[in-house]
């Protein structure tokens, strides 16, 4: 496991909160250095300009009382009492299921939570228990979908202007998306993760939004943006927002690192299970054939461009396409937070999009950007070794230490304080209100991680 922590000014509209700011505590970088000195961690921090040095005694005293709490002896175990319930949880669940899942079928959130949930009752030592109980979970959340994850291109470094454009994309996307029946599993900074069953509501979908992107460049020339796809279908292991498996890498590396903007990258087994469900039009458009090496696996796909209005119309959808006041409607009724929905149509309403009914039109740029500015640590932390541990041990093993350390990270949220952003994957992005906290959090989060490694 890696960390890394730094301190900077961000705007983030999830950091918006009425509650008074709390008393900032900054360190510079020989101070931080000294209060890690004797864990195994490294991370990097931004040395303020008028940093609070803390008095020698405090150091002293922080790290002794660190290693108190950090000790295998003193660390927080499982709650049993409220995990072993789980097992029971689960074999209601699939009890009360009233048919078996069939490849169609994606797990539902309350399942797929369960399921997780119940892997931190597992031994970490090799056991049929242990095996038993991987089979289950895996059984029960794999399912056969195609995975589509979509790269936004936008031309804004306004930091106000380039959420709002985000926001209003991925609303106008959404609704196309759901118009498809395609699920958005999670946003991620520039990317949109897409699931379904259906290979065909995956493609037509992908190019309905590349269609959408690009009309509404050609109407605002000052707000371009601009697209890249890849699509690819297999097992996934998919949880609440989130999935794993190789449809997803190869999504993301055929959309991220392969195709251009304007492009969309289709795997070849995504196209024959299109080609299945009578999409006609893929006999009508160009398809160039290529093949790319991805983790020395050679992946051949299809590279597709912009469909032509008429072929649009007639093979993928005759609906015409959200307009900005659609998209500005079915913001401000997004089943969202009602603190997130109105930074969001704060960003969008300041575009120049001429909309109707816009609430936040009297408010300047700079004052919103004020309103969500914060000055922030930030801690990213990354398990290592995901290729070579599910290669050797199975994607399982590999989740149930995914599952393990959102745990520990849990525990020493409660005594530290921070605040999760957001999952991807295995890494864990986490703000603090000065780097003191970040410093001590992974000093002990690492502690942990150790104890667990020597039970193994």
């Amino acid at each position: 496991m890696w960390t890394c922590c730094s301190t900077a000014q961000i705007v983030c509209p999830c950091l918006v909160s009425e509650k008074e700011p709390r008393k900032e505590q900054f360190l510079n970088a020989q101070d931080c250095a000294r209060v890690a000195e004797p864990y195994p961690l490294s991370f990097v921090a931004e040395n303020t300009e008028n940093p609070t040095r803390v008095a020698e005694g405090n150091f002293r005293d922080s790290r002794a009382d660190l290693r108190a709490i950090a000790t295998p002896q003193n660390a927080h175990p499982v709650d049993l009492k409220k995990l072993l319930v789980m097992r029971t949880k689960f074999s209601d669940l699939k009890a009360s299921s009233s048919h078996r899942k069939s490849n169609s079928f994606l797990p539902s959130r309350d399942t797929s939570a369960v399921a997780l949930e119940s892997l931190l009752l597992v031994s970490p030592t090799p056991s049929s228990e242990r095996e038993n109980l991987f089979n289950r979970v895996l059984s029960e959340l794999t399912c056969h979908s195609t995975v589509g994850v979509i790269r936004l291109y936008v031309n804004q470094e306004q930091p106000v202007y380039k959420l709002g454009l985000l926001h209003f994309i991925r609303f106008g996307l959404e609704v196309i998306f759901k118009s498809f029946g395609v699920r958005v599993l999670k946003t991620d900074d520039e990317r949109i993760f897409l699931v379904s069953t259906s290979s065909a509501s995956v493609l037509k979908a992908t190019l309905a939004a590349l269609r959408f992107c690009t009309t509404f460049s050609n109407n605002y020339n000052s707000l371009q943006v601009y697209l890249s796809a890849g699509i690819d279908t297999g097992e996934i292991l998919l949880v609440p927002e989130d999935f794993y498996g190789d449809p997803v890498n190869t999504a993301s590396k055929l959309g991220e690192d392969n195709a251009c903007a304007g492009e969309v990258s289709v795997s070849r087994r995504s196209l024959a299970d299109a080609a299945g469900s009578s999409v006609e039009f893929l006999g009508k458009i160009d398809i160039e054939f290529r093949t790319v090496s991805i983790s020395g696996v050679e992946i051949e796909y299809g590279q597709l461009s912009t469909v032509s209005e008429e072929l649009f119309h007639r093979y993928i959808s005759d609906l015409p396409l959200p307009s900005p006041e659609d998209v500005h409607h079915y913001a401000r009724f997004a089943l969202m937070s009602p603190l997130a929905r109105s930074v969001a149509l704060r960003c969008i309403e300041l575009l120049p999009l001429q909309l109707l009914n816009a609430s936040y039109r009297h408010l300047s740029v700079r004052r919103v950007e004020c309103e969500l500015s914060r000055r922030v640590t930030l801690l990213q932390s990354d398990l290592s070794g995901f290729t070579r541990l599910t290669r050797k041990y199975g994607i399982m093993h590999f989740l149930s230490l995914v599952m393990r350390c959102r745990y520990f990270y849990a525990e020493c949220l409660d005594r530290y304080g921070g605040k999760i952003l957001k999952y991807d994957g295995d890494n864990v992005i986490t703000i603090f209100d000065s780097p003191v906290e970040a410093a001590f959090l992974v000093s002990a989060l690492v502690r942990k991680i150790n104890a667990y490694n020597k039970c193994v």
